[in-house]
C-alpha cells in the first residue's frame, strides 16, 4: 500500500472515530484489530 493511501486512510480513521461514524469504522477496521495505547499496552478487539 502506497504512504499517501496510508495517509488517507488514517484521516478517515480519525474522522470517523472523532464523529463515532460506525458505518466508516466497520469499514475500516479489521474484526481482529489489536489497538496499542500510549503505554504499550495492547487490547484486542473482536467483532
Amino acid at each position: 500500500m502506497e504512504e499517501a493511501l496510508i495517509i488517507e486512510h488514517e484521516e478517515m480513521l480519525r474522522k470517523a472515530m472523532l464523529s463515532s461514524n460506525l458505518i466508516i469504522l466497520d469499514e475500516l477496521i479489521h474484526d481482529d484489530l489489536i489497538f496499542v495505547n500510549h503505554q504499550s499496552e495492547g487490547k484486542i478487539l473482536r467483532k
